[in-house]
C-alpha cells in the first residue's frame, strides 16, 4: 500500500545519499552529500485516506510538529559538523532532538535506528538503488 511505499521512498533517499557520498570521496569532490530523517511530524500527510491506523492510534504513537521535524533538515544543512555521508535523525527515533545516525557513511551506535541505517549504509543496496534511478530516469549518472 501507499505506506510502503512512502517507507521505501524515506529508504531509498538515505540509501542514495550515502552512495553519492562515496561516489563524491572516490573522485576527491568537496561536494557534501548529507540526509535527514525527520522522524514523526504532525503535518497534512496524516490528514490522507490511507493514514488509516496511524489515524485510530495517533494517540499512541510519539510525535513532534512540523517544525521540530526540520530541525534534522536544518542540522544537515546547516551545521558546521555535517559532512558528507551523515544522516541526522530524532534522537528518540520519531521525535527530539537530531542526532547523527549515520556519520561518514558508518552507521553510529545510537541504539535508536533499525533496519533503515543497515540498508542505507550497505554497499550492495548503494549500487541497486544508484543503477534503479538511473535506469527509472533513462540516464547515467556522472559524478
Amino acid at each position: 500500500g501507499p505506506w510502503v511505499r512512502y517507507g521505501q521512498t524515506k529508504l531509498a533517499n538515505s540509501t542514495f545519499t550515502m552512495a553519492l557520498h562515496h561516489k563524491l570521496a572516490e573522485s576527491n569532490s568537496n561536494i557534501k552529500s548529507v540526509g535527514c530523517d525527520p522522524g514523526y511530524c504532525v503535518t497534512p500527510l496524516q490528514n490522507t485516506k490511507h493514514f488509516g491506523v496511524f489515524k485510530k492510534l495517533g494517540f499512541m504513537i510519539p510525535k513532534q510538529s512540523g517544525s521540530d521535524g526540520s530541525l534534522s533538515a536544518a542540522m544537515a544543512c546547516f551545521s558546521p559538523n555535517a559532512n558528507s555521508g551523515d544522516l541526522y535523525a530524532p534522537e528518540k527515533k520519531m521525535t527530539g532532538n537530531p542526532i547523527k545516525v549515520v556519520a561518514g557513511g558508518e552507521r553510529q551506535k545510537t541504539g535508536m535506528i533499525g533496519g533503515t541505517d543497515k540498508a542505507t549504509c550497505n554497499p550492495e543496496q548503494h549500487k541497486l538503488v544508484w543503477e534503479a534511478c538511473e535506469k527509472a530516469l533513462g540516464i547515467e549518472f556522472v559524478v
